[in-house]
């Protein structure tokens, strides 16, 4: 944790009377008691999962009904959502990531140039409710968690239709939601708000369309392991993170950079595979294994298994879930491997992973 004094998220506004805003209530009645959350949600849900449910939330609201709160330039909208992912981190008792950059928060002063009302603010708790099972959030800080980010939410509210007391959604009226049957959930969704559809053009249809989100999400471990298993994008949150800086791109014809240098995240290919333990008879450097990287599409990379665990390329064969601190949210899936210790990187680079297979050379 930070040794910087965690921000306050009671610090709103300066405006000397924001408690007693006309704005929140019968008579001026004062806003609710902002409870800051406890730094024991970051220990337990982690930095990574956190920024998860942020980036995942205003993913949900751009196909929402409140859309057009939002710039719909791609990269500026995602440099915001990184902001405002800075906020919930430090919030949370993380470093100053916010505050360091961009001082104290002034939550409703910074929204005052947009208009929410209480619809608004309904859509935009819905759908948190959406992220937070989707992610998987922790049922331990939960409630605590939610209390806190409902009590916040009334004081972003700046367009009232009407005297009558915000409505409060307590943790107690919504908990049944987390332990449903995920169908039944999303029946639910479906009737509390109407999503917006996913714009669709000529160029962006592909033959990985039709996979689901659980399928863009998912990633399988077999072969010559002893414990084969399924990952969800969620569990790979909890493992050790690892770091790739893609250096620019230079067109070997005119020598021009056609693009910037990216930092991706994610988890080593030789943690994953230590999870699901190598079978092997006799020790593994004298065993001929070699490890296929397969994606949704069909493509394939190969990996020999020296390369992976025996060598300095191993600590540079990343399987990536997010690029410039942004989740990846490619139709062809959530996660893609590469290496930066190739020469040419595009040849081995697989999007869309769908499995990592582990085979054996026989004689």
């Amino acid at each position: 944790m930070s040794s910087e004094p965690m921000l306050s998220t009671l610090e709103i506004d300066s405006t000397p009377d924001i408690t007693r805003c006309p704005l929140h209530g019968i008579d001026g009645s004062a806003l609710p008691e902002v409870v800051p959350p406890s730094e024991h949600i970051l220990k337990t849900v982690g930095e990574a999962r956190l920024r998860a449910l942020v980036f995942h939330h205003h993913a949900l609201l751009l196909k929402s009904p409140i859309a057009y709160l939002f710039t719909q330039e791609d990269e500026h909208f995602w440099t915001v959502v990184t902001k405002i992912a800075d906020f919930f981190v430090e919030a949370c008792g993380g470093k100053n990531y916010y505050s360091g950059v961009y001082g104290r928060p002034q939550l409703r002063r910074r929204h005052i140039p947009f208009m929410i009302d209480e619809a608004g603010r309904e859509i935009w708790l819905t759908l948190y409710k959406q992220a937070l099972r989707d992610v998987d959030f922790p049922s331990s800080v939960l409630e605590a968690y939610w209390t806190w980010i409902e009590a916040l939410s009334i004081r972003l509210v700046n367009q009232r239709n009407n005297n009558i007391p915000i409505k409060r959604v307590s943790f107690e009226s919504i908990k049944s939601f987390f332990v449903s049957p995920y169908a039944v959930q999303q029946t639910d969704l479906s009737q509390e708000l109407q999503l917006l559809p996913t714009e669709t053009t000529f160029e962006s249809i592909t033959t990985t369309d039709v996979l689901s989100q659980q399928e863009r999400t998912t990633l399988s471990i077999f072969g010559e392991v002893k414990k084969p298993s399924t990952l969800h994008l969620i569990d790979l949150f909890d493992l050790p993170t690892a770091s790739i800086l893609v250096p620019p791109v230079i067109c070997a014809m005119t020598y021009k950079q056609l693009d910037t240098e990216h930092l991706y995240k994610g988890v080593l290919l030789k943690n994953l595979l230590n999870l699901a333990i190598i079978k092997s008879d006799k020790p593994l450097y004298r065993t001929p294994l070699y490890i296929v990287v397969t994606a949704y599409d069909g493509y394939q990379s190969i990996f020999s298994w020296h390369e992976v665990f025996n060598a300095i390329a191993g600590d540079s064969i990343l399987l990536a879930y997010s690029k410039n601190n942004r989740l990846l949210e490619d139709k062809a899936g959530s996660m893609c491997l590469l290496t930066t210790s190739d020469i040419y990187i595009a040849p081995r680079l697989v999007k869309g992973v769908k499995s990592i297979e582990v085979r054996r050379i026989y004689d």
